[in-house]
């Protein structure tokens, strides 16, 4: 069994050789199924999805929170990235299926973290498509999630799914949290950083308790609103003693967080309001020294080939100030 879910896949040689390796996996006698988050009309091409369900693919679209216009609702995008096999080995992170992500595009080279998982996480990995998978089709793959293969390991961990079809907004607690449990260190690698207001205050909090916050942000743009919107945030930070690095060799798409040295986190979330409210998102959270201590070497590395913010927004040239500030105002659903 393979089970694929991306909020991005081109039609180009990154998303056709991901294509062509699951036909040719399907036509081999493995079940095979595809979740992919596409805009109506601009989506992949028919003759794409095609070769994969004439192998006997199943092929379907998440679906969000039921509104007015149905299908034509853009505002609630599914951004989980997710690869199940034979429900024993789960890979999640901030990759998506395009040549972008392998630096072929005009932003150039591209920085990211998708992670490897065995164990029972694979299971709760598992159980959150199937609700999407039930969302989309009506089909109900929970019961195939028992976790009789799992063996467990050193390691405690959750998979968080943050959801705009639930009460809470998880994506922000996530955070919110994150600051609240760090004593002594709270790193977090985001590619866009326009946070709630509430995760403002915690993160600065944080920073005024003592702790470490380090944030690292890309030194170049993917989309220009969310560049200069998060501009407009980093003297939240800074006022109170919070570290803003900007990454500089190439455009960072990560979403890792590292508290103390015992806790951190891989998967889709990004430091921002779309991520906090409006997007269906996965992260597995991770206890242990080991994991921590990789993530950490990581983010050593990341930061060490990054410049840190010393200079306040009012001091940068004048059309970057009004572009941050205007910027800002679109953060709530950029």
């Amino acid at each position: 069994q393979i089970i694929v879910q991306f909020y991005t896949i081109k039609d180009d040689h990154v998303g056709q050789s991901l294509r062509d390796a699951l036909v040719e996996r399907a036509q081999a006698g493995v079940e095979v199924r595809v979740l992919h988050d596409e805009l109506p009309f601009f989506g992949l091409p028919r003759a794409f999805k095609q070769k994969m369900t004439d192998a006997g693919i199943r092929v379907a679209r998440p679906k969000g929170p039921k509104r007015l216009l149905g299908p034509f609702q853009l505002n609630y995008r599914n951004h989980r990235k997710l690869v199940i096999v034979d429900q024993t080995v789960a890979f999640a992170g901030g990759l998506n299926m395009s040549k972008t992500y392998l630096g072929e595009s005009k932003i150039g080279a591209w920085r990211d973290t998708f992670a490897r998982f065995e164990g029972p996480i694979v299971t709760q990995l598992g159980l959150h498509f199937a609700s999407d998978w039930l969302w989309s089709t009506e089909e109900d793959l929970s019961g195939g999630f028992t976790g009789d293969q799992a063996e467990k390991g050193a390691l405690r961990a959750v998979a968080l799914a943050p959801s705009p079809a639930e009460d809470l907004a998880a994506g922000n607690l996530y955070f919110i949290a994150a600051a609240h449990a760090a004593r002594k260190r709270l790193w977090i690698a985001t590619p866009y950083f326009a946070p709630d207001r509430d995760v403002l205050t915690a993160l600065r909090f944080a920073a005024m308790r003592g702790v470490e916050v380090k944030i690292l942000v890309p030194g170049k743009a993917d989309h220009y609103l969310t560049f200069y919107a998060a501009m407009a945030y980093f003297d939240d930070m800074r006022s109170v003693g919070g570290e803003i690095w900007v990454y500089t060799p190439a455009f960072t798409h990560q979403k890792v967080v590292l508290i103390d040295d015992d806790l951190c986190s891989i998967g889709s979330v990004n430091l921002d309001i779309r991520s906090g409210l409006l997007n269906f998102e996965i992260t597995v959270v991770m206890e242990g020294e080991a994991a921590a201590q990789d993530v950490r070497e990581m983010m050593e590395d990341d930061f060490a080939q990054a410049t840190r913010v010393d200079e306040d927004l009012q001091d940068r040239p004048l059309p970057v100030r009004m572009a941050a500030r205007i910027a800002r105002l679109f953060a709530p659903v950029l």
